[in-house]
């Protein structure tokens, strides 16, 4: 509870005052390229990429779904694009995520089921640990019925062989085939900013692809050929 929101409160304050900083060092410098009688602004390496492109995509990685809600209001604050790496909660705030408009990057690493052999083990499972475990699957369903633009990551995978097994389990959880599909090929893609090269077949793009057997997400679903 408290010292950790302390010290997650000290954290997006720091973040803040960065993006205030290169605030000012980007008006420094405009004022002194308007006027080379101005004292110049001192080179600081660490706050020239924000000057140089503030417009740019910013990719903030969250702890929990509080977090992101907060780098959220810091994107809203300094007008900044941010693109959000979740953490597996966000279905605990869906509809105010939703409301960001900001896209999140989500994981698709689930929690094993809680050892509950013994009464002692039972006693050592607290029941957020018992939601958690119940909802993970369902988080990307919750997130594409509240209408929030994600794409996956293998990220929080000890073996990425397990990413299309996880996606599979997510779509059994309510996840539209259809919002899977395109969290790992149009939106990475328009989220990498290269849209107009990969993402889907279209003559003049890079294509890689597959053949299957049947729907990709179906657990029996076999990949019969790769195309690159």
């Amino acid at each position: 509870g408290g010292p950790y929101y302390g010290f997650m409160c000290c954290k997006m304050a720091l973040v803040r005052q960065m993006f205030l900083d290169a605030d000012w060092y980007r008006k420094a410098r405009a004022a002194y390229a308007a006027n080379p009688s101005l004292k110049i602004p001192e080179f600081n390496t660490a706050l020239e990429p924000f000057a140089n492109a503030p417009d740019e995509r910013i990719v903030f990685e969250t702890d929990d779904e509080l977090t992101l809600l907060r780098a959220a209001r810091i994107s809203k604050e300094f007008a900044t694009p941010f693109v959000l790496i979740g953490s597996g909660y966000e279905y605990r705030q869906a509809e105010k995520i939703a409301a960001t408009a900001l896209p999140v990057i989500l994981p698709v690493s689930y929690p094993k089921a809680p050892e509950v052999k013994t009464i002692e083990d039972e006693l050592d499972v607290s029941l957020e640990q018992l939601r958690h475990w119940e909802m993970a699957k369902s988080n990307a369903a919750r997130l594409a019925r509240a209408g929030v633009t994600f794409a996956f990551t293998s990220k929080g995978l000890k073996d990425r062989g397990e990413f299309l097994k996880n996606i599979r389990e997510a779509v059994a959880y309510g996840l539209p085939a259809t919002a899977a599909l395109a969290a790992v090929t149009t939106v990475p893609a328009d989220l990498c900013g290269i849209a107009g090269q990969v993402g889907t077949l279209d003559k003049g793009k890079f294509a890689n692809f597959i053949v299957t057997d049947g729907d990709l997400f179906k657990e029996k679903t076999k990949i019969r050929e790769s195309w690159i």
